[in-house]
């Protein structure tokens, strides 16, 4: 990185634009590929029912005529061609758009995941490439900066990984915060009833350092997945996860989604009560101190919760 330079930093920062801007350029032209398809599906099921039309009044006719002759009997069988031509047709098609809608979709879906994978890689070494100019050189001009260890310089790298800037899950603007699915909520942890908490709280089912370190997972990748549009669900990151060969629960984004918000609403997430008079209008536990617990010492003030119960 001798050669670093902030303006070489931002160009690479403003590919993820590009990258966004040409997902949201193939995402179009698939809605209009799939339209295409189907509107030609609707124009051959209106050809075979003005063929079908046709062929009934040919035959109606037919039906009708005491004498018929072979003028008759050549337009009827005419009619009936034409009608089982397109209705062939119409089969044919039939099968031929439903895989390739499929497919289009498939493919949509595939590039929406390649994007998210490449504008992560992108975020990533943006941000390493900004810690180690800021670290090593002046930005302004690319000159190395004076004074720092390479000790100091390692501890500003590692401070910088442990505090990313802008986490709308430890400022406390709830609204920056994406929304959430199966039924989950996010709660303020001072609102939570913290007397109902042992100081000396045990870690038996997980240790204290395996869920900071899926609470961290969850805040630094998973919560800027959910707030894309469409948000990431649990089989992306699970994709995810299998290209990048993350199959410890600790540093899998599927795991830490199941661990915070589950797949549906039969799953093991933080269950809370809705505030009560009798607990100074504040959130009763059901499940997951132990969970919120890190998440506090963590910096978060929000936590994504499953409300039970109503305001009394």
């Amino acid at each position: 990185m001798s050669g670093i330079r902030i303006a070489s930093i931002d160009e690479i920062a403003e590919m993820e634009g590009h990258l966004q801007a040409f997902r949201g350029e193939f995402s179009s032209e698939c809605r209009t590929l799939s339209q295409s398809i189907r509107d030609s599906l609707t124009d051959i099921e209106n050809r075979v029912d003005q063929e079908s039309a046709e062929y009934r009044s040919a035959r109606d006719y037919f039906s009708g005529i005491e004498e018929p002759g072979w003028e008759d009997e050549a337009a009827l069988e005419e009619a009936e061609a034409r009608f089982q031509q397109w209705s062939g047709y119409l089969r044919q098609f039939e099968e031929f758009a439903d895989v390739a809608l499929a497919r289009v979709a498939e493919i949509e879906t595939e590039q929406t995941r390649d994007v998210a994978a490449a504008t992560k890689f992108i975020d990533l070494a943006v941000e390493t490439a900004r810690a180690y100019s800021a670290i090593h050189f002046d930005g302004a001009n690319g000159t190395k900066a004076s004074g720092g260890s390479s000790a100091g310089s390692a501890s500003t790298v590692a401070s910088r990984r442990a505090a990313p800037q802008g986490s709308a899950i430890t400022s406390g603007r709830v609204a920056d915060l994406p929304a959430l699915p199966n039924g989950m909520s996010w709660v303020p942890i001072e609102a939570l009833d913290w007397k109902e908490v042992d100081d000396d709280l045990e870690f038996k089912k997980a240790g204290e350092a395996d869920i900071s370190a899926m609470l961290t997972v969850f805040e630094r990748e998973v919560l800027p997945l959910l707030a894309r549009d469409p948000p990431a669900d649990w089989f992306e990151l699970s994709e995810m996860d299998r290209r990048d060969g993350r199959t410890a629960p600790t540093t899998g984004r599927a795991f830490a989604y199941e661990f915070m918000i589950g797949q549906n609403r039969q799953s093991d997430v933080v269950a809370v009560d809705a505030p009560r008079a009798s607990q100074d209008e504040h959130y009763g536990w059901e499940s997951g101190r132990h969970r919120t617990l890190i998440a506090r010492r963590l910096g978060w003030k929000f936590m994504p919760a499953r409300v039970l119960g109503g305001t009394r």
